[in-house]
């Protein structure tokens, strides 16, 4: 008669093993995952903004001026009629609507805070039966970062030297808002170039 052999099981110490192991490599993946999302939203959100600014320098190019709004759009899935999104379609400046960052927070857009941003009178119809008559000398375009927590404000523009600069406070933790490193700090575009942007190792 064959004996039946006993199955033999994983110990509590063996499982306790496994079980710290599995501990470890959590502790060490989801924050690097957690992280490259919110890269991902940054790199998204930085992109978008390029895209938008292009299209509204080409504005200036064409129009001598830059349009003299105060939204990008109505929300996340309308450009809204009036808006600098819809303004940018129907002139065939922009493809597609491009309206919110990534984290879904409209971008703020406007005339870039300073003396240096004033309104001036077009005469060119076909910018003015978009725009209307009057436009901008300068503009800002700004993303509140994943707090959606205004801290670096709209870019200024300096018109001593005829640059843009961030005129609000550094945020929490950076100590400056050209070149910060966190995921919470304004990002923001003028003249062509990022005012407030992220640089180094994001937190």
């Amino acid at each position: 008669m064959l004996k039946r052999k006993k199955g033999k099981g994983f110990s509590l110490i063996e499982l306790l093993i496994v079980v710290a192991i599995i501990g470890i490599i959590a502790a060490i993946a989801i924050p690097n995952l957690l992280s490259a999302i919110q890269k991902g939203r940054q790199k998204r959100t930085m992109g978008d903004m390029k895209s938008l600014g292009t299209a509204v320098e080409t504005v200036q190019t064409d129009c001598s001026a830059y349009p003299n709004v105060t939204a990008v759009g109505q929300d996340c899935s309308t450009a809204g009629s009036g808006t600098l999104a819809e303004g940018l379609l129907k002139g065939g400046w922009l493809q597609n609507p491009i309206l919110c960052d990534g984290w879904r927070a409209l971008f703020q857009y406007g005339n870039a805070k300073a003396t240096g941003g004033t309104t001036i009178t077009i005469s060119d119809v076909n910018c003015t039966d978009i725009w209307g008559s009057t436009m901008g000398t300068t503009y800002g375009l700004l993303s509140k970062g994943r707090d959606a927590t205004e801290d670096c404000d709209m870019p200024t523009f300096d018109t001593d030297t005829g640059t843009y600069k961030s005129s609000g406070s550094p945020c929490t933790g950076a100590s400056t808002c050209a070149g910060h490193n966190r995921f919470d700090c304004d990002i923001s575009f003028a003249g062509g170039q990022f005012v407030a942007f992220p640089e180094g190792m994001q937190k």
